[in-house]
């Protein structure tokens, strides 16, 4: 996995700030099975799957994920008073992945491709929360989170409520809700 990222604060006043934050971050997820049955294995190993390194000496089931995601998340953080922050944001990102998964057919002795795509997508994400502190030990949150899936026009508004109780510096009790 790696990730790179840059980040930027314009001060508006001194009770609120815009943040930019962007990011690409990538990662591959290679899976190897192997057995100790050989009499099983097919006689010959396909070329995508046999130029692996590390590859085991008797696959029988071979999985390579990978993916890579630019996102941009902006947003607007406000100190209404000394009690109450308000926080909203938006989060776009731009999703490319690629998936494989070979298994042996023990039946034949071959090697068979039982998933296999590729493709991209955007995400976009809203949000608005705020937080109310009305005592140093007493802390409540209150939003919402909505997400937008380009690939299947799928998309989601979600409540959220979060209560924390500080019984000591470092004891804590929460309370949460939210649709996931």
């Amino acid at each position: 996995m790696g990730a790179i990222g840059f980040t930027y604060t314009h001060f508006l006043n001194s009770q609120s700030y815009l943040k930019i934050v962007g990011a690409a971050v990538g990662s591959r997820v290679i899976d190897n099975d192997d057995t100790l049955n050989i009499a099983s294995i097919p006689r010959e190993i396909p070329n995508e799957v046999s130029a692996i390194e590390g590859l085991t000496e008797h696959p029988i089931d071979f999985e390579d994920y990978r993916d890579s995601r630019f996102s941009t998340h902006i947003f607007y953080n406000n100190k209404l008073s000394k009690q109450v922050n308000f926080r909203a944001g938006v989060l776009a990102s731009h999703i490319q992945f690629a998936f494989k998964q070979d298994e042996i057919n023990f039946s034949t002795g071959e090697f068979q491709t039982r998933v296999s795509g590729e493709g991209s997508s955007q995400l976009l994400q809203g949000y608005a929360r705020v937080r109310w502190q009305p005592s140093r030990r007493l802390t409540f949150n209150a939003g919402f989170h909505s997400m937008y899936l380009v690939l299947n026009g799928s998309s989601s508004l979600e409540p959220r409520f979060s209560m924390n109780y500080r019984l000591s510096d470092q004891d804590r009790i929460a309370v949460s809700y939210g649709l996931h």
